[in-house]
């Protein structure tokens, strides 16, 4: 055990460092006893660390956490020595060997992340001893700088044979016994005891039972292609280990679902687990990512490291009718990542789509009850249950507490891996005020003295002074007045920490870009540091140039970069957050802004969140209501991202917003996944029971929008779970099937399990007569409601040439007759109504030809900010109204009416629907009017602006006719050429993005 004296000196320690790490005035320092015994403390955090590095690894599990405990807080006490902020306070102490011992500690108690980010601090090459040289190679997954002595720890790594450590291990046993000074000695001690933890734990070990004749040389390759990742990968986290020794690779139980927190290993692990899947079993394999952002950076990340393994993967999200290239891309992939919305797309032009798969991932489990995403979700694995009854699930999820009751649904037992192993530590701090305007951060008030410890004098009243530029008086900036400026005053604090993310779940008023407007006026009237003093000058330049282009210089994001600093809302296009996200992770910038989209599934490396607001208004109750606790936390995963920092923190600056913070990180109140069917029929039942309704479905479809938006939810649930071919005699009984493979009835007692009988069998008597004209076909390819089908199918008039001739997606004839079908559904009236009623009085109100405008500049290349100004709206007004109707609203509905003119025009009529109108969906979303556009975007190209400059060039040139396979070639032939002739006209933030997408499309195989 570690004596209470010394670990109340190593949490001191801590509290210094953070101390030092935030700058602050020295006359604020508090009194640190350790400081005035600086030896004395070293001396015995050394003895402790020989004592702790002879424990016998074979202890019981209880014993080595323990002891690995007590590695990590030496480690902690002894790293204060080293790091560049606190080593000057100390004299006589080697930093770079002293790292070398703090390093190998994290990597005894199992924190590699964390030893290699500390070894690297001081390369093998600053080391003289051999055996130095070697624990640094070592820690820092470095062959090349191994001294002649550990060849044999360079041949294990390349082959995995195990008597090459067994060698090296008695050598450095017997180089201890030997040594010739006590530096050599402790030394040898360390290397001997991090080679006798690497010999349980790498790679090889953990795989060794996967080897078999047909499929050794491919683990070979999957192991050896982890080493050239950075950082290498040589060794599993405990989480991933755990999961492996649980049984994750086997393919005996149906479904295995994995919590654990956000950086523990999960997309790696799945990496293992496709590939080991690939070999053992025929089909492909489903990733679904509900996010299109996760979608998108899954396929840029672990799609291009499979592809290196002959293992080919594509992304597809929106939920546009694939076209022929996709359809074909489906059928040759290996990997499809998708999102529900899109795989049902695809399943209304391949049905038979159920069967090709054998393993689903499903990647941010918790989404099962979002309410926008949670419905698909759901009726995918429902369906995935019922048509591909050998398909394996894989469920995965940081923050589920049920997720047993999940994992039976789909099919498992006891298949459940549970991991509370974060590769990272995670402080929390609240910020207090103190006397005369002060405020103090209190860290980790939830745990004991001398975990929980005060840094007083955090913000000071120096901190808030500022020259009046008029009077050239210094003034003072008044925080108390507001939290606002509290929690930009905390995260510009901050920014000495490492990269800061400043969080709010509003986007506007009291939100994101109310914080960005205080930030940029803090900058002035403040002496905080400055978030352009730790941003790239020449990143600041490009996206100033690039966010011009896009919205126009007064825009708020285009001024926020001018201070160093951005911010990331769901009304950014998805685009244009990829574009921040990628400033970010690249660190050009510190200091972002966000909301809960920063927790979507993106990989940010951020040291620091500070909390602004944990509740969120509630539109319906006109009041502040707390956050899902599980939602928090998985923001808070993105605090101390592994590989990236070895500890992450979470400040909370609302005094009322601290117990909900903090039984977030708790954990264990988090609230349980109900599914998004359960809670759609518990609302419908209480609304029949408030309004005293029957189960009539004439009375039912005279009710309100709201309501009759319920019931389109359940008819989407009936119409996609019933097969195509549905003989009526038997419906009832098919219903009933197919109610029991959804979540809802898995979690329902019998009473709600009746309910949920009795609404759907209303709801397929209503179809009855759909499925005996053999309507139900259309209906269902569509993916419409039935209200839908009835409300358009009379008003397509497939008759009309405009369907079959048109040729340009902004064609006057066609726009005019797709939102006159648009504008006579009662659910686009009500949304944008809806979207009337929230605007300002000063803001615009839209109807249907200005948001024709809209998609029509929109699709003929125009930006953001050309937009705005044509219709005298500001940017930002503008920007709701795309995520508000056009991507959403618009996009969903056109879509319907696509699919199901397809169906019907193919199945019907005896007409072919022109290929520009089956695209329009496309065209929407991407901001483009001609195919050859569309076919780039098709193949990979992501940045609009550069897509619009080649395909023009092509144009100009009268480069025709080309597509899939065959403009692949060409653009890759012609590649220098074309970034050459577009270089000048595009901004340089979308020439990068180009040259990027040029890149993936020559060395990737990725379909």
């Amino acid at each position: 055990m570690i004596e209470s004296k010394l670990a109340y000196w190593v949490a001191q320690s801590k509290s210094w460092h953070t101390f030092k790490e935030f700058k602050l005035s020295i006359e604020n320092q508090a009194d640190y006893p350790f400081l005035g015994h600086p030896k004395d403390f070293y001396i015995t955090l050394f003895g402790k660390m020989f004592e702790l590095i002879h424990k016998d690894p074979s202890e019981e599990n209880a014993a080595l956490n323990r002891i690995k405990n007590q590695m990590l807080q030496i480690a902690k006490g002894m790293e204060i020595y080293s790091l560049k902020e606190t080593r000057s306070e100390f004299q006589g102490v080697d930093f770079s060997r002293n790292m070398l011992y703090v390093a190998s500690l994290y990597y005894l108690a199992d924190y590699p992340a964390s030893a290699y980010i500390l070894a690297k601090l001081f390369p093998p090459t600053v080391y003289e001893g051999e055996v130095d040289q070697f624990i640094s190679s070592f820690l820092c997954r470095d062959l090349d700088h191994l001294p002649t002595f550990a060849d044999p720890f360079a041949r294990f790594v390349l082959t995995g044979k195990r008597e090459n450590l067994e060698g090296l291990s008695a050598t450095l046993h017997d180089g201890s016994v030997k040594a010739r000074d006590p530096d050599e000695f402790v030394s040898f001690r360390i290397a001997e005891a991090l080679v006798k933890s690497f010999m349980a734990n790498n790679v090889w070990q953990d795989l060794a039972d996967r080897f078999d004749v047909l499929t050794e040389e491919r683990w070979k390759q999957f192991i050896r292609h982890g080493f050239d990742r950075r950082p290498p990968v040589w060794s599993f986290f405990p989480s991933q280990r755990q999961a492996i020794a649980q049984g994750i690779l086997s393919e005996d139980a149906r479904c295995f679902a994995l919590q654990m927190p956000t950086s523990a290993g999960k997309t790696a692990l799945c990496e293992l687990i496709i590939f080991n899947h690939i070999l053992q079993k025929p089909g492909k394999v489903l990733f679904l990512a509900p996010y299109r952002a996760l979608a998108s950076e899954l396929l840029s990340g672990f799609g291009r490291r499979l592809a290196t393994l002959g293992i080919s993967s594509k992304a597809m999200y929106g939920g546009h009718v694939p076209n022929n290239e996709e359809r074909a891309a489906i059928q040759d992939v290996d990997v499809l990542i998708a999102t529900p919305e899109m795989f049902l797309a695809v399943e209304s032009v391949i049905p038979e789509v159920y069967e090709s798969f054998s393993l689903v991932i499903c990647d941010e489990g918790h989404l099962l009850d979002d309410t926008t995403r949670g419905l698909n979700y759901e009726l995918l694995l429902a369906k995935f249950k019922l048509r591909s009854p050998n398909a394996r699930f894989v469920f995965l999820s940081a923050v589920v507490p049920n997720i047993n009751e999940i994992n039976q649904w789909l099919g498992g037992n006891e298949s459940v891996v549970r991991s509370n192993y974060r590769p990272t530590e995670l402080d929390l701090a609240y910020l207090q005020k103190t006397a005369r305007n002060g405020y103090m951060l209190n860290f980790n008030p939830h745990k004991r003295r001398p975990e929980n410890y005060q840094l007083y004098h955090f913000l000071t009243r120096g901190d808030m002074e500022f020259v009046n530029i008029q009077t050239g008086r210094i003034n003072h900036y008044r925080l108390e007045t507001s939290v606002t400026r509290q929690s930009v005053a905390t995260a510009m604090k901050a920014l000495l920490a490492g990269k800061v993310a400043l969080f709010s779940p509003h986007k506007r008023k009291n939100g994101v870009e109310s914080l960005a407007e205080e930030l940029i006026r803090q900058t002035i009237s403040s002496s905080l540091p400055k978030p352009i003093e730790f941003a790239d000058s020449t990143m600041i330049e490009r996206l100033q140039e690039y966010f011009g282009r896009v919205f126009g210089k007064d825009y708020l994001l285009t001024r926020l970069v001018r201070v160093g600093a951005l911010y990331h809302h769901g009304d950014l296009p998805q685009n244009i957050r990829e574009v921040v996200e990628s400033a970010i992770h690249t660190s050009a910038f510190r200091l972002l802004i966000c909301t809960n989209t920063l927790a979507e599934g993106v990989n940010l490396p951020i040291k620091v969140v500070v909390i602004h607001s944990a509740r969120r208004f509630d539109k319906y109750t006109g009041t502040l209501k707390p956050l899902k606790l599980r939602d928090l936390a998985n923001l808070f995963g993105r605090a101390g991202r592994s590989g990236q920092e070895t500890t992450g923190m979470v400040i909370v600056v609302n005094p009322v917003d601290r117990q909900i913070v903090s039984d977030a990180i708790e954990g264990t109140k988090n609230e349980a996944v109900s599914g998004y069917l359960f809670g759609l029929i518990e609302n419908l039942e209480r609304v029949i029971r408030e309004h005293r309704l029957v189960l009539d479905n004439r009375l039912l479809e005279s009710q309100s929008e709201d309501f009759l938006r319920l019931l389109d939810s359940i008819d989407v649930s009936l119409i996609s779970l019933l097969a195509e071919e549905i003989d009526v005699d038997h419906l009832t009984r098919e219903i009933n099937t197919l109610i029991q493979s959804t979540f809802a009835y898995h979690q329902g007692d019998s009473e709600q399990r009746d309910t949920l009988r009795a609404i759907f069998k209303s709801r397929g008597e209503r179809l009855v007569p759909y499925v005996q004209n053999g309507q139900f076909k259309a209906i269902k390819n569509s993916g419409a409601t039935l209200r839908f089908f009835e409300q358009v199918v009379h008003r397509l008039h497939l008759e009309d040439e405009v369907w079959s001739k048109t040729t340009h997606p902004c064609d006057d004839r066609w726009m005019a007759h797709l939102f006159d079908i648009l504008f006579s559904l009662p659910q686009i009236i009500a949304t944008v109504d809806d979207f009337n009623t929230g605007r300002s009085k000063d803001e615009m109100a839209v109807d249907a030809t200005v948001i024709r405008d809209i998609c029509t500049l929109w699709m003929k290349g125009h930006w953001y900010g050309e937009i705005a100004t044509r219709l005298n709206v500001e940017v930002s007004y503008l920007l709701r109204i795309f995520s508000s109707i056009v991507h959403s609203t618009i996009g969903t509905y056109v879509a319907q009416i696509i699919r199901l003119a397809s169906y019907l025009s193919e199945h019907e009529v005896g007409i072919s629907i022109s290929e520009t109108i089956l695209d329009w969906p496309q065209y929407l979303m991407s901001g483009l009017q001609y195919k050859t556009e569309l076919e780039l975007v098709n193949l990979g190209f992501t940045e609009r602006e550069g897509v619009i400059a080649i395909a023009r060039w092509m144009a100009l040139n009268n480069v025709q006719g080309f597509s899939g396979p065959a403009l692949k070639s060409w653009l890759v032939l012609f590649e220098d050429k074309l970034l050459a002739e577009i270089k000048d006209l595009i901004t340089t933030v979308a020439y990068d993005k180009s040259a990027k997408d040029f890149d993936l499309l020559r060395h990737q195989p990725i379909l």
